[in-house]
């Protein structure tokens, strides 16, 4: 049975007394999967009616409409907390082995911040986001190497701007419920990001929590050529690197070169039996890095994988169309090794794989996804966005339908008045 279908009967059970009233499909404006299995449990029996509930779901979320603005590179979607609520459910309550996770393509190391402070009440205590980022400014203005680095000291903040509110960190906000031992591995492919990182470590003693390797992270070992650029930028690949070489040879310099790795092979190199979670963000090499840690995936070694979806890279047209990846084929052999992905929205998620899949969520537009063999624990989460949503559309409904009296403002009730909370 696929992952994302084993569920079904499971949240009828669960969570089906909130349905009390049956609706038909033309009353459920936008039904998730979960959601129609949940009301109308006949239903079950065709995939194609599961697929119509699907599609449905994710398609307005995609579509950015109201309060939910889309699939998108930075959103708030708090799955990392969620899925920590129910740590239990996945090792023993008495597990003294800390959390790991894995980083892949670290940057100025905000992730470090999030997920450290998610598992840690003391590093919540002194760590957050503007922390992170006064240590940042500190290094750019000399305090770090003693050069001062303008393009770091005009690009502090991370690329979803963590520190401004817009977009606040996605768990650390209610880390203090937990106390577990973490460790975060970070892997950055650009020498002075690395640099970077190492000092920010050492500065806010983090030595014991985070550790910094000098290894690149693909779907295949060897030896390739390192790019360049200022300590702060957030936007190298792999194919940057001849590049920096070639401009290196114009100046005589040496060839720089990084030692490339898959995870499968990092994992057995440092030891590391489960992870809990695995980044990814590697200007499009992402489904490459998947492909590199397909025995771990195999064996549930990972709990959580997360990475960006665009048109940059090996998603994008600047490779040959044979070497082009998809959305579709990676969430399908995923789906073949256990794991259901689901997209991220603005501050939920909507599952994808399975009958779930749709051909237009291949938008290659900035999004990400997370995948997990522990669906049940996201299934969670999507079904309580749906709910939400829905009640939000009803709301909406009846305020449209209400008789507008003398002298009141027409435009109340309109979709664009009433905010869903988060």
């Amino acid at each position: 049975m696929y992952p994302a279908d084993k569920f079904f009967s499971k949240f009828r059970e669960t969570l089906g007394n909130r349905y009390t009233v049956p609706y038909t499909v033309a009353q459920a404006q936008v039904p998730s999967c979960t959601a129609i299995a949940l009301a109308f449990p006949l239903m079950e029996r065709t995939n194609s009616t599961k697929l119509a509930a699907c599609v449905m779901d994710a398609s307005n979320l995609i579509a950015g409409k109201d309060r939910w603005q889309g699939w998108r590179g930075c959103t708030q979607a708090p799955w990392a907390f969620h899925a920590a609520e129910s740590y239990g459910a996945i090792r023993p309550a008495n597990d003294t082995e800390p959390v790991i996770v894995i980083n892949v393509g670290a940057n100025k190391g905000y992730n470090l911040v999030s997920f450290a402070t998610l598992w840690s009440n003391a590093l919540w205590q002194r760590l957050d986001p503007q922390a992170w980022q006064k240590a940042i400014l500190a290094y750019a203005t000399g305090q770090g190497d003693g050069k001062k680095h303008d393009y770091l000291n005009d690009k502090t903040d991370g690329a979803c701007l963590e520190t401004s509110g817009r977009y606040r960190l996605r768990h650390q906000q209610q880390a203090h419920r937990r106390e577990r031992t973490v460790h975060v591995h970070l892997l950055e492919l650009l020498p002075s990001n690395r640099q970077l990182l190492r000092w920010l470590i050492n500065f806010t003693r983090l030595s014991d929590v985070a550790f910094v390797h000098d290894y690149a992270i693909s779907n295949a070992t060897y030896l390739a050529p390192e790019p360049a650029g200022s300590a702060g930028y957030e936007t190298v690949s792999l194919k940057d690197g001849a590049f920096a070489n070639r401009v290196g040879a114009r100046w005589g310099q040496n060839k720089r070169t990084i030692q490339v790795l898959t995870l499968d092979e990092f994992m057995l190199r440092q030891r590391l039996d489960e992870v809990w979670a695995v980044v990814i963000d590697t200007e499009g090499y992402d489904a490459l890095v998947l492909e590199g840690m397909r025995r771990v995936l195999a064996a549930h070694r990972v709990v959580f994988v997360e990475f960006e979806y665009h048109s940059i890279g090996y998603w994008g047209s600047a490779v040959p169309l044979s070497e082009r990846r998809s959305l579709k084929a990676t969430q399908q052999w995923l789906g073949a090794l256990g794991y259901t992905c689901f997209m991220e929205a603005w501050d939920t998620v909507a599952p994808i794989s399975g009958p779930c899949w749709m051909d237009a969520f291949e938008t290659r537009q900035w999004s990400n996804v997370v995948c997990t063999h522990r669906a049940e624990l996201l299934y969670n989460m999507s079904e309580q966005g749906y709910i939400e949503r829905q009640e939000y559309i009803e709301r909406q409904e009846r305020a449209r339908r209400a008789p507008v009296r003398p002298g009141q403002n027409q435009a109340r009730g309109s979709r664009h008045t009433e905010r869903l909370r988060v």
